[in-house]
């Protein structure tokens, strides 16, 4: 019982992504981005990344509340949120004008480029918000799995690696414990 117990920490530990302070998003492998390096392969060369941020819920003003406290990382520079109370209150907080909030996120995209990444914040199965992103040449940046359907993470991952952009999915609490099991059953090497 206590080994096993090792492993499920071990595991959560690995699969760890943001916390809920609001980090910077957590690579596949479950680690942090925490050196400049590092920093540089999520944000971008340039510095300060901008970003078009789909979601006003909790998990997006902690989003909102990361980029004013660390200007330097990114800036939130559009939001698309359909609860017009969410999506005026996190727009006044960013200083966001009216021409850079949406309603839906498929005006956003309607749109030519105008953003370094979309980051998703939305709850359920974003796989259509993450494919029409990633089709308009974004890098996409998923607050959770974007689908908890293996073959639609596999089409939005080929999706990404065909169109040269990036695709992070963060893994939080209540999804670690769908995919311990999958990481439970793979050989070591197996999982980066």
């Amino acid at each position: 019982m206590h080994i096993a117990r090792r492993k499920v920490i071990k595991a959560l530990g690995l699969l760890a992504g943001v916390s809920i302070a609001g980090a910077l998003p957590a690579t596949l492998s479950g680690r942090s981005a925490a050196t400049a390096f590092e920093k540089s392969k999520i944000l971008g060369k340039k510095g300060r990344t901008q970003a078009i941020l789909v979601g006003a819920g909790f998990r997006g003003k902690c989003y909102g509340k990361y980029a004013l406290r660390h200007p330097e990382d990114f800036s939130i520079i559009a939001l698309a949120d359909a609860d017009a109370k969410s999506n005026a209150d996190l727009a006044a907080k960013l200083q966001l004008s009216n021409t850079h909030r949406f309603k839906h996120w498929e005006t956003v995209f309607g749109h030519p480029k105008f953003a370094d990444v979309v980051m998703v914040t939305l709850g359920g199965d974003v796989t259509d918000i993450c494919s029409a992103a990633l089709r308009a040449g974004y890098d996409v940046w998923v607050d959770h799995p974007a689908s908890m359907i293996s073959a639609k993470v596999d089409a939005l991952n080929a999706l990404a690696r065909k169109q040269g952009r990036q695709l992070l999915q963060v893994y939080g609490f209540p999804e670690q414990l769908c995919f311990m099991e999958h990481r439970c059953k793979c050989v070591e090497a197996e999982i980066a």
